[in-house]
């Protein structure tokens, strides 16, 4: 791939940027079973959660909006057992 520099910046030409996207578009179909969100933090909108619907109504202060359980069922997602996620780590 090419790249141009525009200032401090290094960009992908447009033909490149398209390339990689039809590349990793197409990882990412050929492997939606292996795909895990391992960022190194949550974004915004995912944090301040508590576990499940239990834990949500136990709070009696600062009470998250929602719970990660069912923030992962809206997405139609599975949450990873702590076996699982101490696998990857």
């Amino acid at each position: 791939m090419n790249r141009m520099s525009r200032g401090d910046k290094k960009e992908l030409l447009p033909e490149d940027r398209e390339e990689l996207l039809k590349e990793l578009k197409d990882r990412f179909e050929k492997n939606m079973n292996r795909f895990y969100d391992c960022s190194a933090e949550s974004p915004k909108g995912r944090r301040s959660l508590c576990y499940d619907r239990k834990a949500l109504g136990a709070r009696k202060e600062h009470k998250p909006a929602n719970s990660a359980i069912e923030m992962a069922a809206a997405m139609g997602i599975e949450i990873l057992t702590e076996e699982e996620y101490r696998e990857l780590q």
